[in-house]
């Protein structure tokens, strides 16, 4: 007790001779109120054969989110997800996974976005003859390459003296 009672007096000099400087006293700011309202929702279905499907919904007065998938015991998917921002920009993908692959499409009011398909585009070039310029010439002899033998060493012990 006696030495917590010294460490005080000293810190408290400290202070007063202006050695130590006292932190500066703490601003109240007050953050401004947001009225956050929306709705939650999500699902999810399935039966013994492995037929489902699920989703969330999620819609709020910043944005919002969801999720819809459907799929069947052959494997087949198809489903959709997309996002909405407070300002009003909206993106949704859907896709199909079958045997035919993976295929989406996007949707979107987000400017500085154009339509394109570049996966569907159909690139056309000329053939370009192939020039031979004589047989390949045949390895004389193959080479030998070094093969690693293993060494047995000692499990470890004492050092040697």
């Amino acid at each position: 007790m006696k030495c917590l009672n010294k460490y005080v007096c000293c810190l408290l000099a400290y202070v007063n001779a202006g050695l130590l400087h006292a932190a500066p006293a703490a601003v109240a700011v007050a953050a401004p109120a947001v009225l956050e309202a929306g709705t939650s929702s999500q699902y999810r279905n399935e039966d013994h054969v492995g037929n489902y499907n699920f989703g969330y919904d999620e819609s709020h007065t910043s944005g919002g989110s969801f999720r819809r998938e459907t799929g069947n015991a052959l494997g087949v998917k198809t489903g959709s997800y997309g996002l909405t921002d407070a300002d009003g920009r909206v993106r949704v993908v859907h896709y199909v996974a079958d045997e035919h692959g993976f295929r989406v499409s996007v949707a979107t009011n987000e400017p500085g976005t154009q339509v394109s398909s570049p996966a569907a585009a159909s690139i056309t070039r000329p053939a370009v003859p192939v020039v031979v310029k004589g047989p390949v010439a045949a390895i004389a002899a193959p080479l030998a390459a070094p093969v690693a033998t293993a060494v047995v060493a000692p499990v470890a012990g004492p050092p040697p003296k």
